[in-house]
């Protein structure tokens, strides 16, 4: 544990120099004898919240969500309002934690999440974002006998203020089957050409005049699609997907196949825990378990298989979406997917040629995969209880929730995926 902010001011901490820092320490030196500012708690819960996560290897993206939140909306110099960050934490009212959030709203005007053009502003769940971890900050002031009364902490409590929340409900932010064809069919007229653009600058660079630029280009071809692939038949988060080993795919002796979630690949915000990139557990208890895999993504699976077999880079205890072919190899990075699969999107006309449900405009991504695998297989027929428990879920709820109004179940389709359902029970 850090015993004083002259001591944290010696690491430098997301994006804030030790120059920053001592002028904060400078400050706080100046206090009133035993009492705190905002500013002050804040660190020293961050520190707190960054050392359990270094131990326990979870996911530094909570930690980037946190220090954003604060340092752009709270602690910065120059806010266009006025701020708490050096206010004795003792002092403040609820009705100044109340003002505050207003203007923070206020000055960060809200935004549609589903906007085509990026904009200025804070969305709803980012405006929920900033609040709760404003809200965290006097949990923990209250929790350590800051604060003395808990009524505080409902008082303040703003994190539903303004804007319009978007709800799962309204649209269908995910492909159906025949969608999801189109745009395998698009990736495969397109794969070529954009695979090609760069590489040829790049890797001859750093591979020399050797380089075999259509093997690359083939491969990588195969290792989206598969990636793609699974995504959509088997409902897996990307991380999970960027986790998975060869040595996870198991041959069952009644002719499917299946893999083994067990980890998660993880390599954005990592600075925050001292690594360039970890393997850890899935997100829950229940997101541990083996899923059926489809013919159809078994097939492209299996030919990224032989391919890195032919070009002898199989290994069972190489990670199955890895990229070979960059400087420093690692599963494919979560830009260039995003990136790959928008160009397809935009490229395939799907959202242009579908109507917009309940009159909204749909925003598809890669992360909408998960949606329609849950969609996919309740049309076949399957339980809502076995597709819980295919996509991690605890119990039915989102299912009940968010996606059976969706679901055009047909009675022709019921008994596809018979054999699937007999492996999950």
């Amino acid at each position: 544990m850090i015993q004083s902010l002259k001591e944290f001011s010696k690491v430098k901490i997301f994006g804030i120099d030790s120059e920053v820092l001592n002028r904060v320490c400078a400050t706080v030196e100046k206090t009133e004898l035993g009492k705190h500012t905002y500013r002050e708690c804040f660190y020293r819960m961050f520190e707190e919240i960054q050392k359990r996560y270094m131990e326990e290897g979870k996911s530094p993206r909570t930690l980037a969500d946190i220090e954003s939140c604060n340092r752009l909306y709270v602690l910065a110099d120059d806010l266009p309002y006025e701020t708490i960050a050096d206010d004795y934490i003792e002092d403040i009212t609820p009705a100044m934690v109340k003002k505050f959030k207003k203007n923070i709203e206020k000055f960060n005007y809200l935004i549609e999440t589903n906007a085509k053009k990026p904009k200025e502003g804070l969305s709803h769940s980012r405006l929920n974002s900033v609040f709760s971890w404003i809200d965290k900050v006097f949990n923990y002031a209250y929790d350590n006998g800051l604060i003395e009364h808990k009524s505080f902490l409902d008082d303040i409590n703003l994190t539903k203020y303004g804007g319009v929340k978007n709800n799962k409900h309204v649209k269908r932010n995910f492909l159906s089957l025949t969608e999801f064809q189109i745009f395998n069919e698009t990736f495969d007229r397109l794969a070529s050409s954009y695979f090609h653009h760069g590489i040829e600058k790049i890797e001859k660079r750093l591979y020399g005049t050797e380089f075999d630029f259509e093997a690359v280009c083939k491969f990588r071809s195969l290792l989206y699609k598969s990636f793609y692939n699974m995504a959509f038949y088997t409902g897996l988060r990307k991380n999970e997907l960027r986790g998975l080993k060869w040595k996870d795919l198991i041959q069952n002796t009644n002719g499917f196949h299946s893999i083994k979630v067990e980890k998660q690949f993880n390599d954005k915000c990592n600075r925050l825990i001292g690594k360039v990139s970890h393997v850890r557990d899935p997100k829950s208890y229940n997101a541990f378990r083996v899923v059926c895999l489809h013919k159809d993504c078994y097939e492209v699976l299996d030919r990224l298989r032989k391919f890195l077999l032919a070009y002898r880079k199989y290994n069972d205890e190489e990670f199955i979406f890895m990229d070979f072919f960059v400087k420093n190899p690692k599963p494919i990075p979560e830009t260039n997917l995003d990136r790959c699969f928008k160009r397809v999107i935009k490229e395939s006309k799907i959202i242009e040629n579908s109507v917009g449900f309940n009159g909204s405009n749909r925003n598809v991504t890669i992360h909408g995969f998960r949606h329609a695998a849950c969609t996919f297989y309740m049309e076949c027929g399957m339980e809502k209880e076995m597709v819980a428990k295919i996509l991690g879920h605890s119990d039915t709820h989102l299912i009940d929730t968010c996606y059976r109004e969706f679901v055009q179940v047909s009675d022709l389709e019921s008994e596809k995926l018979e054999t699937c359902m007999q492996f999950f029970k």
